[in-house]
């Protein structure tokens, strides 16, 4: 998985997301959705997409994120924050937990 991950951002020209991916990326492998959502509920991040069977579940589920974007027609892009409309600094990782 590290490998093919590598391997689409690097065919990327002029992408900043390959050092982003060196620096920080993981692939994270679990036994099941509790202990996923446990996991995303412990990074906490900012912007948090979910793409599996049974959204409301998820949606009822997690609780620390910034922004939740749950199923295949949301993403980070179609919000308000790219549009400009909600500029503003980014946190820093586990942030959400506390906001």
């Amino acid at each position: 998985m590290d490998e093919a991950c590598a391997k689409l951002i690097a065919d990327v020209p002029g992408n900043a997301c390959a050092t982003a991916w060196q620096d920080f990326g993981e692939v994270a492998v679990v036994a099941d959705r509790e202990e996923m959502a446990a996991l995303s509920d412990l990074y906490a991040s900012e912007h948090t997409g979910v793409h599996a069977a049974d959204l409301p579940w998820w949606l009822d589920r997690l609780k620390n994120y910034g922004s939740l974007f749950l199923g295949e027609e949301t993403t980070v892009r179609s919000s308000p924050l790219a549009s400009g409309a909600a500029w503003h600094a980014q946190p820093h990782p586990c942030r959400a937990r506390a906001s």
